[in-house]
């Protein structure tokens, strides 16, 4: 009796883990998109070609160059302050002041953190979903499956209708940084318009829909059911 009501408990648990794949596989979806994306080089170096917001700090630093110093910064957890420099003979004028390198360390801390998030729960999503795999609880992981597609895809519009609101920019702005920051200064004439969540959303939507059909496509080969194929045999 012990052994049975042990597996049971087991079997409720794996069912509950489960059910849990409905939220997680959306939130690691989103996470690892944003994080990717704020991560590549790519996504900088589109919004300053498209915006020509460098021109407007009056330095001689080009878009590759720019969109390479802030992915950078961004890739590898680091104490020291951002900076870019342009050449001025023998010299190195500095670009930011410090102010906006207080700015981005917030922004690269608090990457890091969505990061390190999207990460584990990507891990989780795994593991739960070879459980519930391993326990032949397919007729509920196909539902599941599903639910969380939907769940991606209703969280990717609302991301998208929340990120076009300036309203809501500025309410995120203050939360994750909170620090504010003139309209003269060089950071926000390159990146604080606004204008750069639209190049976001691009990419990020982009890869999540990626990352959304790479999902689809495994839990489908995995849940779906078997076919069972019968011979015709003609008679004479």
């Amino acid at each position: 009796m012990y052994t049975g009501e042990r597996m049971r408990k087991k079997h409720l648990i794996s069912r509950g883990l489960t059910i849990l794949l409905i939220v997680l596989v959306p939130a690691a979806i989103l996470l690892l998109s944003s994080a990717v994306i704020l991560h590549m080089p790519q996504p900088y170096e589109y919004y300053f070609n498209d915006s020509q917001s460098l021109e407007g700090i009056g330095y001689g630093i080009t878009v590759s160059e720019m969109g390479e110093e802030i992915s950078d910064y961004f890739r590898l957890p680091t104490d020291a302050p951002f900076q870019v420099f342009e050449r001025n003979g023998e010299y190195e004028d500095p670009v930011f002041s410090e102010l906006d390198q207080r700015v981005m360390k917030k922004a690269a801390d608090f990457l890091w953190r969505e990061t390190i998030l999207g990460v584990v729960l990507t891990i989780l999503s795994i593991l739960f979903f070879w459980n519930a795999k391993r326990r032949k609880l397919t007729d509920l992981l196909r539902p599941v499956c599903w639910a969380a597609s939907v769940l991606t895809v209703l969280l990717l519009i609302l991301q998208v209708v929340l990120l076009s609101s300036e309203a809501f920019r500025q309410t995120l702005y203050r939360h994750v940084i909170g620090i504010p920051i003139p309209k003269t200064s060089n950071l926000y004439v390159i990146l604080g318009s606004g204008e750069f969540a639209g190049v976001y959303l691009m990419f990020a939507s982009v890869l999540s829909a990626a990352l959304l059909i790479l999902f689809i496509y495994i839990f489908y080969k995995n849940t779906r059911p078997e076919r069972v194929f019968y011979v015709r045999k003609r008679f004479q």
